[in-house]
């Protein structure tokens, strides 16, 4: 979770500049709930007044078993998140944005996410889902890692395997 608060003189604003890592947020701003896809460039975003963000930053590849589809679509977008999870997704936003309680918010949203949680008869979603983070966390780790073949030799992996895994 990260959250930003700030509080600026009238007339003033600031602009902050960000470097983006890999990976899907829930968001939530003062009139605005979304989602967040993985950002491929910098951004930017003038603060003015004062607020507060809330948000649940995903660890790559987990945020798939929330909604059982490709975050793919989302790279670069925002979509509202009434749109992605519906109305109770209204209820959340609305609580998020009005509490103080930075634990109750986070608790509210790991019973929301939870709630939506795909839960195949295997576990087969969240194994594949672990998999990923696994061989995302390892590529970090290892800067000599520069190639696909490099990445399925670490991992016993056929290159169509590790791209239905990332798909």
């Amino acid at each position: 979770y990260w959250i930003v608060r700030w509080d600026l003189p009238a007339g003033r604003s600031y602009l902050s500049e960000n470097l983006p890592y890999p990976s899907v947020h829930l968001v939530f701003e003062p009139e605005r709930a979304y989602v967040q896809g993985v950002t491929t460039h910098r951004f930017t975003h003038r603060a003015v007044g004062t607020a507060t963000v809330f948000s649940a930053k995903f660890l790559p590849g987990m945020f798939f078993p929330f909604t059982g589809r490709s975050v793919r679509p989302l790279t670069d977008r925002r979509i509202d998140l009434e749109a992605l999870f519906g109305m109770g997704a209204v209820t959340l936003a609305r609580f998020v944005r009005s509490s103080t309680d930075v634990d109750a918010s986070i608790s509210r949203v790991e019973h929301f996410l939870t709630d939506r949680l795909d839960r195949d008869a295997e576990g087969t979603v969240l194994k594949s889902c672990a998999r990923a983070r696994r061989i995302v966390e390892y590529i970090a780790a290892h800067r000599e890692v520069t190639s696909v073949r490099a990445v399925e030799e670490a991992f016993g992996l056929k290159p169509r395997t590790l791209q239905m895994l990332f798909n």
